[in-house]
Order: structure tokens, then C-alpha cells, then sequence
């Protein structure tokens, strides 16, 4: 694993970004967190995590956004949204990139709020709800990444005998 040196420009993102490097599969990960605010300065705050995104899944790595992008309003049944400044310009990045979404439940409330989104329909299985952590309302959220068996069975051969 190895962290990925994001500009300071997305600085004010809640956001982690990392790579994890197997044998033949390159993933890149990131962990997001969009406050749940629909004003001007939530606007520009989607704007720089659009940007970032942009810049940061371009590439031939595989893409894994993972947490709560907080809109509620996007309907990823039937993949639309309305017209706001918020919903709409994540969506239309989400669909242009390429990227599914996994979760399929709600995790708050009535809503879909926390996503787990790849730009692979093979990468990720297995998604489900468990209990909240603590007195949270928040449900925690299993998945599995899926990798070949080559690239599992070389890369724990090669972290063994490096680590020795």
C-alpha cells in the first residue's frame, strides 16, 4: 500500500487517497467524506472534489470511492438526480468516469448516503449492512475486493520473502 500524494489545492477535502499495488492490478482507493450542506460554499466544495477526482482517477488503475458523499437526493436505482448544483454534477462525474455503485440499500435513514463506487464491475462483491459502531445511526458497511488468484498468491509470496 502506498499513500498518493494529492495537491495541496484539495486540501480542504475531508478525503484519503492510496494505492494498493498488487502483481497485475494497480487500485486506487480513496475515502471521502461530503458535508451535508447544499449552499454556496457546498457548491465550491463539490466543485474541487469533482476536480480532484478527475485528476486523480485518470490513469490504468482501477477506481474505488468509498464513504458519504451526503446526497440524498440522487436516486441510484434509476441513476438520476435533480437539477440542484450538488446532486446533478457528482452524478454526471460518476456516470461520465464510468463508475457503479455497489451499495444498494439505504445506510441512513430512508437514504443511500454512503457509496462504494469502482470504475471495474468485477472489483468489488459481497457488499452488505452490519451494525453501527457505538450509538452511531450510521450502518457499517462489509464489502470484498476481488483479485485474481495471481496476483493474491505472488503478492503474499513476495511480501514474505521480502519481510524475511
Amino acid at each position: 500500500m502506498v499513500d498518493t500524494d494529492i495537491s495541496s489545492v484539495y486540501n480542504k477535502l475531508e478525503l484519503i487517497c492510496f494505492d494498493l499495488l498488487c502483481v497485475q492490478t494497480k487500485l486506487r482507493f480513496f475515502t471521502v467524506y461530503r458535508p451535508p450542506y447544499s449552499d454556496c460554499a457546498a457548491e465550491q466544495y463539490l466543485h474541487l472534489l469533482v476536480e480532484c477526482f478527475k485528476q486523480y482517477t485518470e490513469g490504468t488503475q482501477i477506481n474505488v470511492i468509498v464513504g458519504d458523499l451526503n446526497c440524498p437526493k440522487i436516486d441510484w436505482n434509476t441513476v438520476s438526480s435533480p437539477c440542484d448544483r450538488i446532486s446533478k454534477p457528482l452524478l454526471e462525474f460518476i456516470v461520465e468516469a464510468g463508475f457503479i455503485q455497489f451499495v444498494d440499500f439505504a445506510t441512513r435513514g430512508g437514504n443511500i448516503l454512503d457509496v462504494i463506487l469502482a470504475d471495474d464491475d468485477q472489483i468489488i462483491t459481497t457488499v452488505g449492512a452490519d451494525v453501527p459502531i457505538g450509538h452511531s445511526d450510521y450502518l457499517f458497511i462489509n464489502f470484498t475486493v476481488v483479485l485474481s488468484a495471481l496476483d493474491c498468491v505472488e503478492n503474499c509470496c513476495t511480501n514474505v520473502n521480502t519481510g524475511l
